[in-house]
């Protein structure tokens, strides 16, 4: 995706429990279910990632471009859920993991850039011992840009999860096949057809009511040998 500066204005909603009896009623329930939801609007200072001056070199030739392709600001309203349920076979914690990512921005100007996004997992996840999970999950994902299709993906991942004390850690490595098609607005997209595989961790360290989150990741990506230029790390 592309890196975007501005101003973030948005509220949150989360159900998740937080008290020790909650925690133990939540080990003991035959299913859990949590989901989060963020919306807002956001002000971006350059939303089509153009350059700061139209003047630019063309072939070793000084050119100027068409000011719909400089820098241009623009607002959008955006949408974030993420959901998960798990659904518990034994009383060790063996389950049924599934989750459920959705993503979607509606730009007040640039409808180019228009985005949704919606990924979904499912896999079963083993209990090592009462600190500590292994899962192997299947991974889907549609991606829609400019009201067109964009992203159609497939995979697979496996990932290990262990906590001490108030400190959880999640390794995982992933891959997926991502088909991207074209469209009048990206008629080059397909090009990034390719692997993508990830390796990463996700962190939580909570004191109390506050939880303190983070991830370190590697991604490569691995488009077809004529178009190895779309390749990156």
């Amino acid at each position: 995706m592309r890196a975007r500066k501005g101003v973030r204005h948005h509220f949150r909603l989360s159900a998740r429990p937080s008290s020790a009896a909650g925690q133990i009623a939540r080990r003991q329930a035959p299913y859990e279910f949590s989901a989060f939801l963020h919306t807002g609007a956001r002000w971006q200072s350059n939303a089509n990632v153009g350059p700061s001056s139209l003047n630019i070199l063309a072939l070793g030739q000084d050119a100027v471009l068409s000011p719909q392709f400089g820098k241009r600001p623009d607002w959008n309203w955006f949408e974030l859920v993420a959901a998960q349920y798990f659904h518990r076979f034994n009383k060790r914690g063996d389950g049924l993991e599934a989750t459920f990512i959705g993503y979607s921005a509606q730009q007040f100007r640039l409808n180019q850039f228009d985005l949704t996004l919606v990924e979904g997992t499912l896999g079963p996840r083993i209990v090592i011992d009462p600190n500590t999970s292994f899962k192997l999950y299947g991974i889907g994902t549609y991606a829609n840009l400019a009201h067109n299709d964009y992203i159609n993906a497939y995979g697979a991942g496996y990932s290990v999860r262990g906590t001490v004390n108030n400190f959880t850690a999640e390794g995982y490595f992933e891959w997926r096949f991502r088909r991207f098609y074209n469209s009048l607005e990206y008629p080059t997209a397909a090009e990034q057809t390719g692997n993508l595989f990830t390796t990463a961790v996700n962190t939580e360290l909570r004191f109390g009511i506050v939880r303190l989150t983070g991830r370190f990741g590697y991604d490569r990506n691995a488009a077809r040998s004529d178009v190895e230029f779309n390749s990156f790390n």
